[in-house]
C-alpha cells in the first residue's frame, strides 16, 4: 500500500531506513495479521505499552529528506544530544528571561565548531567534550551556591560535585535535581562560550584545554577565574583594549593566589570558587580594588600570598615599570607568583622598595634555584646556606635540607619555599658574586662553622644518602634517614664521616687493613648504626656514636668482650678524635 502510493518515490527503495521499516511492516503483518484486538492494546492512553519522548523543533525549515539521512545512521542518540534535548525543552519550560532566544542555534552551530576544532585526536568524538563543558558549567554553579557543615560543604552538595568531576554519566532527571541550569547560569555559560569565539587567545585556549583534559582542583580553579571575569561583562560585543588589559591583570591575579593555595579536596574548591566569584565584582579594575584592601578581605585564598599580591598592587599603581619585573619573575619555573621575599629583600624605608635591589635580588635568586642549580650533584645550595646559619627546616620531628618539589601548594611547602624571606638565604644572595656556581664553591671552600653544619659542608655524600633530605636530631647525635622517619633506614652522621674517611685512606699501610675488613652497617628502628671492622681477634670490631665515638670488641656471637681501645691503632683513634672535633 505505501509503495503504491503517488507520493512514494522510487528512489527512496533505495535507502536502507525505509528498506528496513518496510521489511519491519511487512514482519508485523505476517506474524500478526490474524489477530484481534492488538492495536487497541497498542493506542490505549491510560496505560500505553508504548511511548515516545517528543522533542517539538519548531519552524527551523528543514526538509523530511534531512530527518530520513538522520535516522538513516541508525545510531542512537549520544548522552550530549539527549542533554540537548532536555536542556532546550527546561529552558523553554521555564521561560528564562536572560537567556538570548538563539541558544539553541548556538549549541546546534556555532558552539559545536569550538569544541570540532580543540579535538587533538581527530578520532576522538566531539559530544562527549561537549558534555563535560555542561557538567563544568554545572559544577561551577552549584559550587557558586553550595552551603556549608561546620567546616566542610554540605554532604549533598560534595556529592553531586564528586559526580560531575568523574566521567560517570549524570542523568537528565539528576541534572533537574541539582538545580543548577537556571537563568544565570546558560546566561554566563552563553557569554563565555561567545567571548570564547571571538576574542580568546593562545592563553585562555590553553586554559579552556587543560579544562577537557583534566577536571583536577588545581584546573577547575584557574579556568573558573577566567570564566568569573567573562560573566562581569554586560555585553561581549563591548569587548575593547582596556578590557584585555584588565583581563590579564586579573589572571596574573587570579593565577598566583590559586597556585599558592592548597586546593585539595571538594570543601576547598567551593571556597575558592565563592572568594573568587566574591572578588570578580572588582576585576575590572582589580588593581586598584586592591590597593585599598586588607589581604583578610580575600577570603580562603593563602593570606602571605594576599598580602604579597595587595602590595604588588600599590607599587604598580605609583609605578608602572613594577609590572613587567614581577612578571618576569613570578613565571619563574619554582617561584610559581611568589616573589614577595625579593621585595622583602629589597626595602629601603617604610614602604619604601628599591626597584634596582629588587631586580638584582631576582636574577641571584633565579638562578639560584634554577632547573640547572637547585640540586647539584654536590649540593653546592644546601652547603653554601649551612655557611651562613642552620637553615633547616621542621618537618614531623625531622628537619629538612629541602627538596626542589615542583607541583601542587601543598607539596612546594615542604621545600625551598619555607626559607624565601630567611635571612640566610639574604646573606646568601649578597655573598654571590657574577658566575654563581664559582661563588658557590668559593664559599664552601672557605667554610670554618663550629657545630654540625661543617660535616654536611665538608662531606655532600652524607646529604645524599638522606633520600628525603631530612636528618634527626637526638641531643648531640645527628641521624640521616632514608626516608622520613627512624622507622626507615638510617645512618648515624659522624660515624658515616668516619667510614668515608677510612675509604679514602685505603692505601694507608695500617690504615688499609681496617678498610678492607670494614663495612658500614646503617639499620632501621631502635638499633645503633656501626661500623664493623672483621677478622679482629676472634670476632670484629664495632665503632659507634653516642654523644662521642665507642669502640667494642665483640665476638662472632655478637657478644662483647670488651668496651675499650686496647689494640686500637693510634692512627684510627686520631681519625675518630678529628672528625669528633670536626665543628668544635
Amino acid at each position: 500500500t505505501i509503495i503504491d502510493c503517488k507520493w512514494f518515490f522510487l528512489s527512496w527503495k533505495l535507502d536502507p531506513t525505509i528498506q528496513s521499516c518496510l521489511v519491519v511492516l511487512d514482519t508485523i503483518h505476517s506474524l500478526f495479521s490474524e489477530s484481534d484486538g492488538f492495536y487497541d492494546r497498542l493506542t490505549q492512553k491510560e496505560n500505553p505499552y508504548i511511548t515516545f519522548q517528543f522533542l517539538n523543533l519548531m519552524d527551523f525549515g528543514l526538509s523530511d529528506e534531512l530527518y530520513i539521512k538522520m535516522n538513516a545512521r541508525g545510531k542512537p542518540l549520544t548522552a550530549f544530544e539527549n542533554f540537548k534535548a532536555w536542556l532546550l525543552g527546561y529552558v523553554d519550560k521555564q521561560g528564562f528571561s536572560q537567556v538570548p532566544n538563539d541558544l539553541d542555534v548556538k549549541i546546534d552551530m556555532e558552539w559545536t565548531d569550538i569544541f570540532w576544532r580543540m579535538r587533538k585526536d581527530k578520532q576522538i568524538e566531539v559530544d562527549p567534550q561537549y558534555l563535560k563543558f555542561f557538567k563544568m558549567m554545572a559544577l561551577f554553579r552549584l559550587s557558586e551556591k553550595a552551603e556549608f557543615s561546620g567546616f566542610r560543604v554540605n554532604s549533598k552538595d560534595e556529592r553531586w560535585i564528586n559526580i560531575l568531576r568523574s566521567s560517570l554519566y549524570v542523568s537528565i532527571s539528576q541534572f533537574e535535581e541539582m538545580q543548577c541550569f537556571d537563568d544565570e547560569l546558560l546566561k554566563n555559560l552563553y557569554k563565555f562560550l561567545e567571548y570564547y569565539r571571538k576574542f580568546a587567545d593562545v592563553q585562555e585556549k590553553a586554559l579552556f584545554n587543560q579544562l577537557m583534559d583534566s577536571s583536577d582542583y588545581l584546573t577547575l580553579t584557574r579556568f573558573y577565574a577566567l570564566y568569573a571575569f567573562i560573566s562581569q561583562l554586560d555585553n561581549i560585543d563591548d569587548w575593547e583594549q582596556h578590557h584585555i588589559t584588565e583581563l590579564t591583570n586579573w589572571l596574573r591575579l587570579t593565577r598566583n593566589l590559586v597556585i599558592n593555595t592548597r586546593i585539595d579536596d571538594s570543601t576547598n574548591l567551593v571556597r575558592a570558587i565563592q572568594s573568587l566569584d566574591n572578588l570578580a565584582s572588582h576585576s575590572m579594575s582589580i588593581y586598584k580594588a586592591l590597593s585599598t584592601m586588607d589581604e583578610r578581605e580575600i577570603v580562603f585564598f593563602n593570606r602571605v600570598q594576599c598580602k604579597e599580591e595587595i602590595l604588588k598592587a600599590k607599587l604598580i599603581l605609583d609605578t608602572l615599570d613594577w609590572l613587567p619585573l614581577f612578571e618576569q619573575y613570578e613565571n619563574h619555573s619554582y617561584f610559581y607568583g611568589q616573589i614577595g621575599f625579593l621585595l622583602q629583600y629589597s626595602k629601603t624605608g617604610v614602604d619604601v622598595y628599591d626597584q634596582n635591589k629588587f631586580n638584582e635580588y631576582a636574577k641571584k635568586a633565579s638562578i639560584l634555584f634554577s632547573d640547572k642549580l637547585i640540586e647539584t650533584r654536590d649540593f653546592l645550595l644546601q652547603r653554601a646556606m649551612l655557611t651562613f646559619g642552620d637553615y633547616l627546616i621542621d618537618v614531623g620531628t625531622a628537619r629538612s635540607f629541602c627538596l626542589p618539589a615542583y607541583g601542587s601548594a601543598r607539596v612546594r611547602d615542604e621545600n625551598w619555599r619555607k626559607v624565601f624571606g630567611n635571612q640566610t638565604l639574604k646573606n646568601l644572595l649578597d655573598a654571590l658574586g657574577d658566575d654563581t656556581i664559582i661563588s658557590l664553591n668559593d664559599i664552601i671552600s672557605k667554610a670554618k662553622v663550629h657545630d654540625w653544619r661543617q660535616y654536611f659542608i665538608s662531606y655532600p655524600e652524607a646529604i645524599k644518602y638522606c633520600g628525603q633530605r631530612v636528618i634527626h636530631r637526638q641531643s648531640d647525635t645527628i641521624y640521616l634517614l632514608t626516608k622520613s622517619t627512624m622507622r626507615s633506614y638510617h645512618s648515624e652522621l659522624k660515624t658515616f664521616v668516619l667510614n668515608i674517611e677510612l675509604n679514602r685512606k685505603a692505601s694507608d699501610i695500617v690504615l688499609g687493613r681496617i678498610v678492607r675488613n670494614s663495612n658500614y652497617v646503617d639499620v632501621y628502628g631502635d638499633d645503633v648504626p656501626s661500623i664493623t671492622i672483621r677478622n679482629w681477634k676472634e670476632g670484629y670490631l664495632s665503632i659507634t656514636y653516642r654523644g662521642k665515638f665507642m669502640v667494642s670488641y665483640r665476638d662472632n656471637e655478637n657478644n662483647v668482650i670488651e668496651h675499650d681501645y686496647k689494640g686500637v691503632p693510634d692512627e684510627l683513634i686520631t681519625l675518630m678524635d678529628e672528625i669528633d672535633n670536626l665543628g668544635v
